[in-house]
């Protein structure tokens, strides 16, 4: 079976066009041309009012659509692959670092960036809750001011998840006496 090309087609349409304004049956002229009705209604459906040269574009587009999507597909094959292979290797602290990094080098969102690595939001907003929370390095210290240099330990209470917990704990608080600030004791005479 051959196939023709888009000049030759829309050179048979106009064949076909010629000789049924001459007064001929379709039938007739579609068996001339070498094609089957089938096949004539076909390209009189697709290339009709196109120009031999719109006609080309046509399918030039249509083949650069299909190499397009088979390399899309095998962009999206390797990526779930490479993502399959890296989410059971990495921990989640180590896919919070390349998160951080992902959105550094390319400008993307946190949301984009978690996806493409595999780690959930949430889990990542923890970590790096969890990092802020630790102490800053040595050469920050220098600079930093008396009152973060505390060596009381952070009070490590678990956090309410409701309001009636949330209640007795705010009601035992404020049993507890606040310490007298040295500003607030009365002259010593």
């Amino acid at each position: 079976m051959r196939r023709h090309q888009a000049k030759e087609i829309v050179a048979k349409l106009r064949n076909v066009e010629g000789l049924v304004a001459s007064g001929r049956r379709i039938s007739e002229c579609v068996r001339e041309i070498g094609v089957t009705e089938v096949t004539y209604y076909r390209w009189r459906n697709r290339y009709g009012g196109l120009e031999s040269d719109l006609a080309e574009y046509l399918t030039e587009l249509e083949s650069e659509i299909t190499r397009l999507r088979r390399q899309v597909s095998d962009l999206t094959l390797e990526k779930l692959i490479l993502v399959e292979a890296t989410t059971e290797a990495l921990n989640p602290e180590l896919r919070a670092t390349y998160v951080l990094r992902a959105k550094a080098a390319f400008g993307i969102s946190e949301r984009r960036a978690c996806q493409a690595l595999g780690q959930h939001r949430s889990t990542q907003r923890k970590i790096r809750a969890r990092l802020s929370l630790e102490a800053p390095p040595a050469t920050q210290c220098h600079s930093a001011d008396v009152s973060s240099l505390s060596t009381n330990p952070p009070d490590r209470r678990p956090m309410p998840r409701d309001s009636t917990r949330r209640g007795a704990q705010d009601s035992a608080q404020a049993s507890v006496p606040t310490p007298i600030q040295a500003s607030a004791r009365p002259p010593v005479q």
